[in-house]
């Protein structure tokens, strides 16, 4: 007990030396709890004021009485008082025998000795009157009170305490008689609600008090308790109107018991006591460790364990022992299956200089378990069940910081899976990249992981000896993707890019390592695929290259390196000008004058194409728009698109912003696009040319039959041209077969009705042939280079004249 009552009474008065007299009224009157001074007989020698209103006496009436006057079970508490005082105790307890006004009414009593033993000073607190919230709320006995239907009323801070539960957390309309809490009677059978000591002081009207067990199976949460519950009436001879309920928890009084055990079976947890010579279990513990006999001593306990973990549970009690703190530590325990014990221990604090120590065992096999499994969910890929990324640059960092870092790194892709996936679809997809997953299990070396980084890219780990080469293992899967996958009725034919790189060479750390092997893995899909390659410094030097013609290209056009130069295009049968296209040139403040192969071509690749692109189909009008203002008579300007540009939601809207803001209509402009455009054969594709058709763009399609076959995608998309490739023209006329499909492409677009112009004619025996064969325009070095917008400005000038010249 804690406290104003516990200060007055175990502490200032005890100490003062006070004799029956010395001071006593000056004290004790200034106390507003009633004081009370007797002899050990509890003839009462003197009382405060607060203790004669209590008694509602005077001091006349009160002096030389026994306090069993007063109260009337005063009797059983003598003995007790008595043994405590002579204990050099304090002597607490609750009664519900005070007589005030003809009721009972519940108090505390709490006394101690003073004069050498021959008096006691007692304090008396009502526990009901007006200031009694304070007290309880100080006391560290916890006390609860419920009203006639059992309904809880009142709890004061050390019930909350013992119940292991914050006020806002409780429930109210039940409290200690949840139904989250089972009850057992003393000696561990399960106890109805109605026979619990509350209940049954409220059924019969008498007090009752004993022994029960709580268990809360939420967080497996027991504590003994010594319950008196004291029936509270107010009305003389009326019904029980209240029951107050003092709890003291005296599970640790109670720890060996059988009962205990019992309650424990319930929850696979059982309670231990050890010392240097000697040692007892509880039932729940025996079971658990598999024990029929209880061990004798400390080192019997340790000898369930191996010995890693008997050392391990040896130092945690000693060092318990030596700090007088408390531990926890989990353990396994030695058989098949592997079992799992959380034990817990902390010394005895009532004794400093004890070498015993107590605690739980509680078995956690299934929460191993569930961890277990957690643990390997989160580092496992859910659809191939290979590692994660992240697992897998934890496993490649270990090894990295190991004495023995010889690793390679194979980054793995696999080649077509795009296409599988888009045409048949996600659940094919997925069911490849299990098998995929499944023959990398095979070819992984030992002592080798392997991860699905994501998407269609895998990572193995492969440490390297003479016997298992990166080389080796990289042949091994190649030979296991290029057989067939069998997805239901379906034969897929898978293959795999693979690019290696080995520590410490190629990098010391996981992100440079994996960076080396994902570039190598990029050259190698570049150039043939189905394949591996190692990393090297000449890659490396091709990436720094590339990277600064990356920088560089993206620079090009905000430096305003990039220019539009305008070819001629001629009617071969007159001469005149008919059209121009449009030529993008890079002159690089760094590089010099770079081929339009090669930063065309790497600008698609790198999705800078998407701007430039954009750019040019700008500047084109604008040109167009500034030569107009110039005074002179425009012709049709063709401007390169991308395919890549097709596959974009906004190609149109480019065309149609770049026309509205020239001010020009779309006869002013036509677009050329190669074959890829056709044999990528994407919904958007489609919409986007039909969209194009909507603006009134002339279509036109660049380089016919160089490289893939689109005769069939001339039906189906609306174009108006073709453009002869300069590559059929190049053997014209003496190679017979360049001119049999130079008159094939004539006679298509004659059949189907389409426009045809000839590109790079150099030569007028070239010229002569393609008016043979009924080709009427042309564009090439026989008529002008690519030309500055002020020298096409001279053509546009005179567009009569310059074919002419040619003729």
């Amino acid at each position: 007990m804690t406290g104003p009552v516990s200060d007055f009474v175990h502490t200032s008065l005890p100490h003062a030396g006070l004799r029956h007299g010395d001071g006593w009224h000056h004290i004790s009157s200034s106390q507003p709890i009633a004081v009370c001074l007797l002899n050990r007989e509890g003839t009462l020698l003197d009382l405060n004021p607060s203790a004669l209103q209590l008694f509602s006496c005077t001091a006349r009436q009160a002096f030389a009485r026994k306090l069993s006057d007063f109260i009337n079970d005063w009797p059983r508490h003598v003995q007790a008082l008595r043994a405590a005082v002579d204990q050099g105790q304090r002597y607490y307890a609750a009664t519900a025998q005070l007589r005030v006004g003809g009721r009972p009414m519940p108090v505390v009593l709490e006394g101690v000795g003073i004069q050498h033993n021959q008096q006691i000073l007692m304090t008396i607190r009502c526990l009901c009157d007006s200031g009694g919230v304070d007290v309880l709320q100080t006391v560290d006995h916890g006390v609860v009170m419920h009203d006639a239907e059992g309904h809880l009323v009142y709890i004061n801070q050390a019930a909350l305490c013992i119940l292991n539960h914050p006020p806002e957390g409780l429930q109210w309309r039940d409290g200690l008689y949840s139904q989250a809490w089972r009850y057992v009677d003393e000696q561990g059978a399960p106890l109805p609600l109605e026979e619990t000591p509350t209940m049954q002081a409220l059924r019969t009207g008498s007090v009752k008090q004993g022994i029960m067990g709580l268990y809360r199976e939420e967080d497996q949460y027991f504590r003994w308790l010594k319950v008196m519950a004291i029936p509270l009436t107010y009305v003389p001879g009326g019904a029980h109107e209240q029951v107050l309920t003092l709890l003291d928890d005296v599970t640790r009084q109670r720890r060996d018991e059988s009962m205990f055990n019992r309650l424990q079976a319930l929850s696979a947890m059982g309670a231990w006591e050890c010392s240097n010579n000697y040692c007892h279990m509880t039932e729940g513990a025996l079971r658990i460790l598999g024990l029929e006999a209880q061990p004798t001593s400390l080192q019997d306990f340790l000898a369930c364990f191996s010995p890693v973990n008997a050392a391990r549970l040896g130092l945690a009690v000693q060092q318990a022992l030596s700090e007088r703190s408390s531990f926890s530590v989990e353990l396994s325990l030695p058989g098949v299956p592997l079992r799992w014990l959380r034990v817990r221990g902390e010394p005895d604090h009532l004794d400093p200089l004890s070498s015993r120590i107590s605690g739980t065992l509680e078995d956690i096999s299934r929460e191993k378990r569930t961890q277990a499994y957690l643990h390997q969910k989160s580092r496992t890929d859910t659809l191939t069940g290979l590692l994660n990324r992240d697992a897998i640059l934890l496993k490649l960092k270990n090894c990295l910081e190991s004495d023995a870092p010889d690793i390679a790194v194979l980054y793995i892709d696999l080649d077509r899976f795009k296409l599988i996936n888009d045409a048949l679809g996600h659940d094919v997809g997925d069911r490849v990249l299990q098998e995929a997953a499944r023959r990398l299990r095979q070819a992984t070396p030992e002592g080798g992981r392997c991860a699905r980084m994501g998407g269609d890219e895998f990572l193995m780990l492969c440490p390297e000896h003479e016997h298992q080469t990166p080389a080796f293992v990289a042949e091994r899967i190649l030979g296991l993707m290029s057989l067939p996958f069998q997805i239901g009725h379906t034969s897929l034919n898978v293959c795999a890019s693979i690019g290696i790189a080995r520590a410490p060479q190629d990098g010391k750390d996981a992100s440079t390592l994996i960076q080396n092997a994902d570039a190598a893995m990029y050259e190698c899909k570049r150039r043939v695929g189905n394949s591996w390659q190692f990393y090297s410094q000449d890659l490396a030097r091709r990436q720094r290259e590339k990277l600064q013609f990356d920088i560089l290209l993206r620079r090009a056009m905000d430096e305003n390196e990039l220019r539009l130069f305008y070819q001629p295009q001629v009617d071969l049968r007159t001469g005149h000008l008919v059209g121009a296209e449009a030529l993008m040139r890079w002159h690089s403040k760094v590089l010099g004058m770079v081929p339009p192969k090669a930063f065309i071509e790497h600008a698609e690749n790198c999705g800078e194409i998407i701007r430039i692109g954009s750019w040019a189909l700008r500047e084109a009008c604008l040109q167009v728009q500034r030569w107009r203002e110039m005074g002179l008579t425009t012709v049709p300007i063709s401007v390169n698109v991308s395919y890549r540009q097709f596959l974009t939601e906004d190609l149109a809207f480019v065309v149609a912003d770049a026309l509205r803001s020239a001010d020009l209509d779309s006869k002013a402009l036509e677009l050329e696009f190669t074959e890829r455009v056709l044999i990528e054969d994407d919904p958007l594709t489609a919409r986007t040319v039909a969209r194009l058709r909507e603006l009134g763009i002339t279509l036109s399609i660049d380089d016919f039959g160089e490289g893939y076959s689109a005769l069939n995608y001339l039906r189906r998309l609306p174009v108006q041209k073709l453009k002869l490739s300069r590559e059929f023209l190049q053997g014209v006329p003496g190679d017979r077969s360049d001119v049999v499909i130079c008159q094939a492409v004539a006679s298509i677009t004659q059949n189907l009705g389409l426009g045809l112009i000839a590109e790079g004619v150099e030569t007028p025996a070239q010229r002569q042939l393609l008016l043979d064969i009924g080709v009427s325009h042309a564009q090439g070095y026989l008529f002008a280079p690519p030309l500055v917008p002020d020298a096409f400005a001279q053509w546009l000038a005179r567009p009569d004249r310059w074919g002419q010249m040619q003729l």
